[in-house]
């Protein structure tokens, strides 16, 4: 996966403070924030297409629908049929 010289700047505004990444997200973002500037659009497209990428997110996903369902468990928020 190519992203040039992308992967340099996200990590740096990964590490940095919440701040710094409101500021980054802002500087990329067209419009009221619904779309990103074309370079980044393109790179976190192939970022998301990257399978060991996806592997991160179902694993996130995975994570948080059983803490979620826990959760409504044990409040009875939910039941199962």
């Amino acid at each position: 996966m190519r992203l040039g010289r992308l992967p340099g700047k996200l990590r740096k505004v990964l590490a940095g403070s919440h701040a710094d990444q409101m500021a980054f997200a802002n500087s990329i973002s067209i419009g009221n924030g619904n779309h990103v500037t074309h370079e980044w659009d393109e790179a976190f497209r192939r970022l998301g297409a990257d399978p060991g990428v996806q592997d991160i997110q179902l694993a996130r996903v995975d994570a948080v629908y059983k803490k979620s369902l826990m959760i409504m468990r044990r409040n009875s928020a939910w039941r199962e049929s």
